[in-house]
């Protein structure tokens, strides 16, 4: 199942799922999107941020993605996510992985 972006009045929007982020050489691990109803519709009504999901980069640039587990795949040490401040990253880490993740994340308009 796929979480199509949108604004109101635009077009329907880009499905981001784990299968389409994977050829930017990263795993949608997990994301958490705040929901609600929009004129009868549901609607995603939560920022897209990098607080918003986990990436995890692949550890080769050819990952076997038809494991039923592909964890062994993921390089989670280079995770792209705001858990590098949790885990004890400084605040230049931390930036320079939310500027990956915005680098990262502007590219999904390549999925329509």
């Amino acid at each position: 199942m796929g979480i199509s972006l949108h604004q109101s009045g635009e077009h329907p929007g880009v499905p981001i799922t784990g299968s389409c982020v994977c050829q930017f050489g990263v795993q949608l691990v997990d994301s958490k999107l705040e929901n609600g109803i929009m004129d009868g519709e549901l609607c995603v009504i939560d920022e897209i941020s990098g607080g918003s999901f986990r990436l995890w980069p692949y550890r080769s640039d050819a990952p076997n993605l038809d494991l039923n587990n592909v964890l062994a795949e993921l390089a989670p040490e280079q995770r792209l996510d705001k858990d590098t401040r949790r885990l004890g990253g400084g605040q230049d880490e931390v930036l320079s992985k939310f500027r990956a993740i915005s680098a990262l994340t502007s590219r999904f308009k390549e999925l329509a």
